[in-house]
């Protein structure tokens, strides 16, 4: 009877063995296909992250054009302004210069008449010449009186040099220029960068991007996990069995994970927004497990073990959060603990892995 179990035994273990070689071909073939996918991923991210940074600068461009035309209108008007000065005292010029020019017609004819008649002749016009001699002598005497006084007016303004355009404060600016994140209350624009941000949030982000491709695997690999494996193997001072496979404390890997991941009503999320989801696991009437991200937005994101998905849900705004903290995951311990997993620091914007 001993023989028969212990054939019996040896041949159990066989069979795990082969399915956990089994097992672990597979995840070696999910996580190459994963590697690839995320390579391409990481490319489109930096063609994104390039076109970004094309479109700050090109968006600075404008404005810096936008400026500079402000800046050339606002001294041409001032320019054209004082060139309209000058345009008007050009045409008392001219009007003074066609007024002379008339006097010195009748004075060039005066000549003529004075140098071909007599005496007689001469103060038969007295009278006509006279009077064109004491208006002329008036006229020219308030011409250049004017001239004299137009002449003192006639310069460039020294507020008229050109100026030279201050930038150092806008160089000082330029120096500073790095990336930041986008704005949490900024609308996400479509559905790929919603779910970027998301898998950027969730700690099991491999696993997810696996099981949302083939979502099949994910129950294949809780069958895979034979008692075997996590009830029988031997374990060692370290808390490991001897394949170096962590010990079940309690009971198969879904049942735990279901466990582990109860709604706290302390995570800060509004029972009445909150959304049904199935049982992952023989209907036992439990939640999957979730992890649920925090931050300072009107709604939040609850990653959900077993189903490996993510839900938009409402934020209770009288949760208030006092850490140094935001952006960050909490999930529930089978003890009842509350984790927080990262995060991003309050005072500078910089990703931490606290916990």
């Amino acid at each position: 009877m001993q023989i028969e179990e212990m054939a019996g035994s040896l041949l159990q273990n066989i069979n795990d063995l082969e399915k956990m070689l089994n097992n672990t071909k597979r995840l070696i073939v999910e996580n190459e296909n994963l590697v690839e996918q995320v390579k391409e991923e990481l490319s489109r991210l930096m063609d994104q992250q390039v076109k970004n940074i094309n479109q700050g600068f090109n968006d600075l461009i404008r404005k810096l054009e936008e400026k500079k035309h402000e800046i050339i209108l606002e001294f041409e008007k001032k320019f054209k302004k004082e060139e309209q000065k000058f345009i008007s005292k050009q045409n008392q010029i001219r009007q003074d210069t066609e007024e002379i020019a008339s006097i010195e017609l009748i004075l060039k004819e005066l000549k003529q008449f004075t140098e071909t008649n007599n005496d007689a002749q001469i103060l038969q016009k007295i009278h006509d010449v006279t009077t064109f001699l004491h208006k002329s002598f008036t006229d020219l005497d308030i011409i250049t009186k004017k001239q004299i006084s137009q002449k003192s007016e006639i310069f460039i303004d020294p507020n008229f040099k050109p100026l030279s355009l201050n930038v150092k404060k806008a160089l000082d600016i330029v120096k500073k220029f790095e990336m930041v994140l986008p704005s949490i209350n900024q609308k996400v624009k479509n559905q790929e960068t919603a779910v970027i941000n998301a898998m950027s949030m969730n700690p099991l982000y491999g696993q997810q991007s696996s099981r949302t491709q083939n979502p099949a695997s994910a129950y294949n690999d809780e069958d895979d996990l034979n008692p075997a494996m996590q009830d029988e193997a031997p374990a060692n001072a370290t808390g490991r069995n001897s394949y170096g496979m962590p010990i079940s404390m309690s009971g198969r890997g879904p049942a735990s994970s279901s466990r582990m991941g109860r709604k706290l009503d302390q995570s800060g999320v509004n029972e009445d927004h909150k959304v049904d989801r199935e049982d992952t696991k023989d209907g036992d009437g439990e939640d999957s497990g979730t992890l649920t991200c925090f931050g300072d937005a009107s709604e939040i994101l609850q990653y959900t073990l077993g189903r490996f998905t993510w839900e938009k849900l409402k934020y209770e705004n009288n949760a208030a959060y006092s850490g140094s903290l935001k952006y960050m995951s909490s999930c529930t311990a089978p003890d009842g603990r509350v984790y927080l997993v990262g995060g991003v620091l309050i005072s500078n914007n910089h990703p931490s892995s606290t916990c």
